[in-house]
């Protein structure tokens, strides 16, 4: 579907977008390529919780200790700056721009435990729900069309098979000095797979009215384009 073709129905774009699915399934990827496409803000939820694990990490909070670790969260400025050029989402975290310690590994073994934190994710739904409103967004994470948009008319879950994401993360931290094999992230995926579906707070669940999309053999372009015409159905109002 050509760009001008697209422009041509923005008055059916809906003013939230929610994409949900587990670690690596493509929702970042999908997510920011949609919203260049329809011109929407971009607000990737997964790398505010990276954000919080490092900052807490860097300040050596004990995050098993969820009155702690709520008690600094809630102390934390947590911002975006878009590049509008790119839909690039930078974090800053007290002002200062975090993005980069994000992919970290202690970062990635430790969000999960982050995020479970019942405490924590109050604090920074209020945050999501804020940025959101009264904005036109694609809004990815794990919650979005359960807790944090529920209310979205648009809601896409991915998914892709375990071998696909493992695959996927392979490739993105072989440009990283962290050397895991595709061993070691299949069984850090199936932890936070199992982290992220039994927490008691906002689990990871496919919401009722969403629409299930596989990313195994598709490309980004060929998925952006299926949600389009699932946002082509929908009236602006």
């Amino acid at each position: 579907m050509g760009d001008e073709k697209f422009k041509s129905t923005q008055k059916f774009i809906p003013i939230q977008i929610a994409i949900d699915g587990p670690a690596a399934s493509g929702k970042t990827a999908v997510g920011k390529a949609l919203s260049k496409k329809i011109g929407a803000l971009f607000i990737d939820t997964g790398i505010m919780y990276r954000g919080i694990t490092y900052s807490a990490l860097e300040n050596k909070i004990p995050i098993e200790n969820q009155s702690i670790l709520s008690k600094f969260v809630e102390q934390l400025t947590i911002d975006f700056l878009i590049d509008k050029k790119n839909q690039n989402s930078q974090l800053l975290i007290n002002k200062i721009n975090v993005t980069k310690f994000l992919k970290r590994k202690d970062v990635e073994f430790n969000v999960s435990i982050v995020s479970n934190c019942k405490r924590v994710r109050k604090i920074m739904v209020k945050k999501q729900k804020q940025i959101a409103q009264n904005r036109s967004v694609v809004m990815v994470g794990r919650d979005i069309g359960t807790v944090v948009l529920p209310e979205a008319k648009i809601k896409i879950f991915l998914t892709a098979s375990l071998k696909t994401r493992a695959s996927r993360k392979f490739q993105e931290i072989k440009k990283s000095k962290n050397h895991s094999t595709v061993n070691q992230i299949i069984l850090e995926l199936q932890r936070r797979d199992k982290i992220d579906s039994t927490r008691a707070n906002s689990p990871l669940s496919i919401p009722k009215d969403s629409t299930i999309i596989a990313t195994d053999s598709s490309t980004i372009t060929k998925t952006v384009n299926q949600i389009i015409k699932i946002i082509q159905k929908y009236p602006a109002n």
